[in-house]
């Protein structure tokens, strides 16, 4: 269940399914081939599989080598996914709430360790692919550790296409966070929640859950999003960043180590930007930025910052300026933070992968960064092209 509904979908508390796709090679060469399991972005907030017109597109495209199977599971997603109140927690015997996604997630590919051989899949060549939220999902089951819902095991390796790592919100947080979805509810009891129809429940999403605020940060610790996936203990143990940082200090730890590729893409925020600067010149843009990011960051920092950027800014193009410095501080700068952490915590090869390829206007739909094709085949096979940036980030290992 989601809202809006796109045009011509209806949605159903009845999700959880999956849609499998099999390549000529699993079906007949009888051997076994490569999964690919597929997790679907939209802020989790919305989203679903089959938004994603081209993944039948790779299953035939991997005939032309060894084969894939492609596995998209459908997740609960918004407050059906992920809201956490006290009243919930007290009446599940994990005594936790929220997360609900992950476990559904974990479920999936529960069910491919046990069945994908029938369809001609390998179970320990299962790859997790997450888009945007998808990604930062796939975050939350590298930290899920020992528990009811562990993920070890599950899959081999895990690609990461703009996930946040920024997990980081306490159960009780949550808790305290939600209660205005509850009490927009009108309901003082688990009991009255859950007997409400789906459609009322969704009338009380609370509005910061389908905010994105891209805009400078209040302050120097980012973007000040909503916590949605949060470590509530037992589905996620802790934040990624400690898990790693734990099992970097001291060899092993609660982490899923596997190979993984943490991608990001020079202007992510293209398609949500909030405030239109395309037209501003070089000095409106400086003074722009210098009063948005000074309502949290000091005047020495923004003042570097602005320098970062300077030569870009001075040549005119104000636009590219503003999601490259919007991206890097709310997603590239924290990935490859990350990466830097993991690699010396994982046995496992970890990459960097970047994209410099500018979206195009006007959009497609889906937008193209929202594509299997964008964010694999520009990254992997595009010729190279002349930087945006004095240092752009690189792909190598860690």
């Amino acid at each position: 269940m989601q809202t809006p509904v796109p045009a011509g979908l209806t949605a159903s508390e009845d999700c959880l399914t999956l849609n499998l796709f099999t390549s000529n090679i699993a079906r007949t060469a009888g051997k076994l081939v490569p999964v690919l399991f597929w997790v679907y972005g939209g802020d989790n907030t919305n989203g679903w599989s089959a938004s994603y017109d081209n993944l039948e597109e790779w299953v035939k495209l991997s005939d032309r080598g060894n084969g894939l199977i492609v596995v998209a599971p459908n997740y609960r997603v918004n407050v059906f996914g992920f809201m956490a109140l006290e009243l919930l927690s007290q009446r599940d015997p994990r005594n936790v709430s929220g997360n609900y996604a992950i476990t559904d997630l974990i479920t999936a590919l529960e069910w491919v360790q046990s069945n994908i051989e029938a369809f001609g899949g390998d179970p320990t060549k299962v790859t997790v692919v997450g888009q945007s939220s998808g990604g930062t999902n796939l975050f939350a089951m590298l930290s899920a550790g020992p528990g009811p819902a562990a993920a070890k095991g599950l899959f081999a390796a895990g690609i990461s296409l703009s996930g946040s790592p920024n997990i980081t919100m306490s159960l009780s947080d949550a808790e305290r966070q939600n209660l205005d979805f509850l009490h927009s509810t009108g309901c003082t009891t688990s009991e009255c929640l859950i007997d409400l129809p789906a459609s009322e429940v969704l009338k009380s999403l609370p509005a910061s859950w389908a905010f994105m605020p891209n805009r400078y940060p209040a302050d120097p610790s980012g973007w000040h999003w909503v916590g949605i996936v949060i470590v509530d203990g037992v589905t996620v143990t802790q934040p990624f960043f400690d898990a790693v940082s734990w099992q970097a200090n001291n060899g092993s730890g609660p982490a899923v180590d596997v190979p993984l590729i943490i991608q990001s893409m020079a202007n992510e925020v293209d398609f949500f930007r909030a405030v239109d600067v395309d037209n501003y010149t070089a000095s409106q843009y400086k003074q722009y930025m210098y009063d948005s990011m000074t309502n949290g960051w000091n005047s020495t920092t923004v003042s570097h910052i602005i320098s970062m950027y300077e030569s870009l800014i001075d040549a005119g193009d104000s636009y590219r300026s503003d999601t490259l410095i919007l991206t890097d501080v709310g997603l590239t700068c924290a990935n490859q933070v990350l990466a830097q952490t993991i690699g010396p915590a994982f046995q496992s090869n970890v990459y960097i992968s970047y994209v410099d390829v500018a979206p195009s206007h006007p959009y497609p739909a889906p937008p193209p960064f929202y594509i299997m094709k964008y964010a694999f085949q520009y990254a992997v096979s595009a010729p190279p092209r002349p930087s945006t940036r004095t240092a752009p980030p690189s792909s190598s290992s860690l």
